[in-house]
């Protein structure tokens, strides 16, 4: 970790966690989505076992699948690259559920009288579903945002290459590891400070603007099976 900040780059890993967590938001939220929309369905085929196993998988610790996500890391050759830190967690029981109950609250009836009117389900989905849901949206984005800027365990144990280090594995180097070997003690204390200012500015900023589906969204997932 050293080597980031004896140059005092910390626009490199800032960079790095943009990508991360931008990409990784957006087909997050996207996947999750879609699962959640095939299982408004009441006729779909083993439902009801499907939702009781990603019920399952919620129960699951992350420390208790960190080994096997680092096997099949491995595996397909994704070690020491960001597309390991987009794809791990890439759904997740809690934000397929969390549409699901938002989709829930829109009129199965919409859905069937616009295919009658010849839309498609993907066009139902985007044009409906996905802007009548706009609060659950606003609340898995948020979660997932947050969940992914603020990633530590991940990037520890699948990079390698400090030039793809993300910021809060970066952050750390410079604040907790105060060895003379590593370079740390060069970092002054308004340097550690600016850079934890910069890594909760972008949550800082995102916040507002999702506050009021947020709150709503909050409601509405509650109210709903």
């Amino acid at each position: 970790m050293e080597k980031v900040w004896k140059s005092l780059d910390i626009w490199r890993p800032l960079m790095n966690s943009v990508i991360v967590t931008v990409a990784g938001t957006v087909l997050h939220v996207l996947l999750s989505s879609l699962a959640g929309y095939v299982f408004i369905y009441p006729r779909l085929p083993g439902k009801k076992v499907m939702l009781t196993f990603i019920m399952i998988t919620m129960m699951l610790p992350q420390e208790a699948i960190m080994i096997p996500l680092y096997v099949v890391n491995k595996d397909l050759h994704l070690i020491n690259t960001l597309s390991s830190l987009v794809l791990s967690g890439l759904v997740s029981g809690f934000s397929i559920l969390l549409m699901r109950s938002f989709f829930l609250n829109v009129p199965y009836e919409m859905s069937e009288s616009a295919k009658i009117d010849g839309a498609g389900e993907f066009r139902i989905f985007l044009t409906m579903y996905m802007r009548l849901a706009a609060a659950g949206l606003a609340t898995v984005t948020l979660f997932e945002f947050v969940g992914r800027w603020n990633m530590f365990t991940a990037p520890v144990m699948f990079i390698n290459d400090s030039m793809k280090y993300t910021l809060q594995v970066a952050l750390k180097a410079m604040i907790i590891d105060t060895s003379s070997n590593s370079g740390t003690y060069m970092v002054t204390t308004n340097v550690r400070m600016a850079g934890i200012v910069i890594s909760i500015l972008p949550l800082l900023a995102v916040y507002p603007f999702v506050q009021k589906y947020f709150m709503k969204g909050i409601l509405l997932g509650a109210s709903k099976e």
